[in-house]
C-alpha cells in the first residue's frame, strides 16, 4: 500500500517540494509568492507598487511587536478599501451576467476553505526521523 501511495506521486509534485526546500543549488529559486499573487502567474496584472506597503511594513517591523500591530492596522484598512473595490467589480459582473450562480463572498474568495485545510503534519524530532519515514 505504501508503495502504491509513492507510486502515485507525481514528479512534479516532488520537483516543487524540492525547490521549495531551496537546498538545491542547481534549482531555480522558488517562488516567494502563493501560486495566485505569483507575479510570473499575473503577469502584467502583478504591480510591485501594490505590495510594497506590506512588504515594507512585515521588514520594518521584525521583532517589534509595537511597530508589527501599527503596520497591521494600516494595511487594515488598506485591505477594506481593496475589499471595497472587488464588493463593486463584482456587482457589476453579476449585473452584465458573468458571474453564474450565488457569486462567494468577498470573504470566501480571499480567504478559501482549500488553502486551510492542509491535513495532517507530522512534526518529526530531526532531519533523520523524516528520511526514515521517507
Amino acid at each position: 500500500m505504501i508503495q502504491e501511495a509513492w507510486n502515485a506521486v507525481k514528479l512534479s509534485t516532488i520537483q516543487h517540494c524540492w525547490n521549495h526546500t531551496g537546498i538545491q543549488a542547481i534549482s531555480p529559486a522558488p517562488s516567494s509568492y502563493p501560486a495566485h499573487a505569483d507575479p510570473e502567474h499575473l503577469g502584467s496584472h502583478y504591480v510591485e507598487e501594490d505590495w510594497a506597503d506590506a512588504l515594507k511594513g512585515v521588514m520594518d517591523v521584525e521583532g517589534d511587536t509595537i511597530k508589527a500591530v501599527k503596520a497591521v492596522e494600516k494595511l487594515t484598512s488598506v485591505l477594506q478599501t481593496l475589499k471595497n473595490e472587488l464588493t463593486k467589480a463584482m456587482e457589476e459582473l453579476t449585473t452584465h451576467r458573468q458571474i453564474i450562480g450565488i457569486p462567494l463572498t468577498i470573504d470566501k474568495i480571499l480567504d478559501p476553505q482549500e488553502e486551510k485545510n492542509i491535513g495532517e503534519v507530522t512534526a518529526y524530532k530531526d532531519d533523520n526521523a523524516l528520511v526514515a519515514e521517507v
